[in-house]
């Protein structure tokens, strides 16, 4: 009986974990301007409702959370997917990455038409974090366990 009762609680204690959701911020502003502009070139905007802007103008670029690092993300240990998995029936893709409790991981949002991306580090005794993708590869729900 003693075991029948330590089972279930272990059971229970794994059923009730802790699901933290991950999110980025919604958006970034960045400045885009050049710094050496060549001799005998003028300088102008591809878009025309911008031609009368200074060129350091800013743009607003959308971001989603992309991917996860064993260390801070400056040093590149970006981790692959240990799994993915896809349902056809409800048409989405889900990356799973599994955690080691040596190393401190972190969670990285990266930002479109920009090479810049926010990170954080991953609270302490996470096991396991998805990202799932709709049919499109679109970032709809990131989340840990």
């Amino acid at each position: 009986m003693r075991t029948f009762l330590a089972l279930t609680i272990a059971i229970s204690t794994t059923v009730t974990a802790k699901t933290i959701e991950l999110s980025c911020p919604a958006e970034i502003e960045t400045k885009q301007e050049i710094i050496s502009p060549p001799g005998g070139w003028d300088i102008s905007t591809s878009s025309p409702t911008q031609l009368d802007t200074p060129p350091a103008s800013t743009s607003k670029h959308r971001g989603n959370v992309t991917g996860f690092s064993s260390g801070h993300p400056k040093d590149r240990a970006i981790l692959a997917p240990e799994k993915t998995t896809y349902s056809k029936k409800n048409r989405h893709l889900i990356n799973i990455w599994s955690f080691s409790k040596s190393e401190e991981d972190w969670f990285i949002c990266s930002y479109h038409n920009t090479v810049f991306e926010l990170s954080k580090p991953l609270p302490a005794g996470l096991k396991q974090c998805r990202i799932q993708y709709n049919d499109g590869q679109t970032v709809t729900r990131a989340w840990c366990e």
